[in-house]
């Protein structure tokens, strides 16, 4: 056993070296795949809290869909793959399907990345001074501007037939990363400024497809960048 733990340990050290991978690679290392095997149910990713879900409450907590879905989790430097799991939106924290069938919260801060159904999450990190608060973010674009954006659910309390409703509500909020710094965006003004350089070109491509940042505005955002990141200097 000594021998398998060092055998991973050294894997553990490749692994953590390619972090930085936007996409989770395929577990098709002979040694890893036996490691997994040998751990059985015991994988460090299953040593979490129990879920007990949200009973009482109406819609759900979790983005987009409140399913298991097949993904990845980039946790304590180690990938896992071909994991079942969801996003709790609201707790801001990955669940995730133990083998006894019983839902797992995962320690955030120990989750660098996880992907699923084509969704890629990072997890930023920001000091008390930032605007911007720590937990996980969806990396919408890569390069030269780089959009994410927060996926959030609230509780709204309201009064139905006499009885206190509690509803999940969702809320996003768009960030734009330029030169290391990070750009809250309200407006279209407020991204165009951060664009200012190619500005006219962003702007001439949404009105010749017609897209109006008010009614359409996650799709406006990743329209402006990939013109952006695509348009010569």
């Amino acid at each position: 056993m000594r021998k398998l733990t060092a055998i991973f340990l050294l894997l553990l050290a490749g692994t953590a070296r390619s972090q930085d991978h936007v996409a989770a690679p395929a577990a098709t290392d002979s040694a890893v795949q036996f490691y997994f095997r040998t751990l059985g149910e015991t994988w460090p990713i299953h040593n979490g809290r129990v879920f007990y879900g949200y009973p009482g409450h109406v819609e759900h907590a979790f983005f987009p869909s409140n399913g298991w879905q097949k993904g990845s989790v980039h946790y304590d430097g180690v990938w896992y793959n071909d994991i079942s799991l969801m996003y709790d939106a609201y707790m801001d924290e990955v669940i995730i399907l133990h083998p006894s069938s019983t839902p797992i919260r995962l320690v955030s801060d120990r989750v660098s990345e996880f992907h699923y159904l084509g969704l890629s999450f990072v997890r930023l990190e920001f000091d008390n001074n930032s605007s911007m608060r720590t937990g996980f973010y969806e990396k919408l674009t890569e390069g030269p501007v780089t959009i994410f954006v927060k996926r959030t659910k609230k509780i709204e309390e309201n009064i139905v037939d006499l009885t206190l409703e509690k509803k999940f509500v969702t809320a996003y909020q768009f960030y734009a990363l330029k030169d290391g710094v990070f750009h809250s965006i309200q407006k279209q003004k407020s991204l165009l400024e951060i664009m200012k350089d190619k500005r006219q070109a962003v702007v001439h491509h949404l009105k010749q497809q017609g897209i109006k940042f008010r009614k359409e505005k996650e799709k406006a955002i990743l329209e402006m960048a990939r013109i952006y990141n695509q348009s010569p200097n």
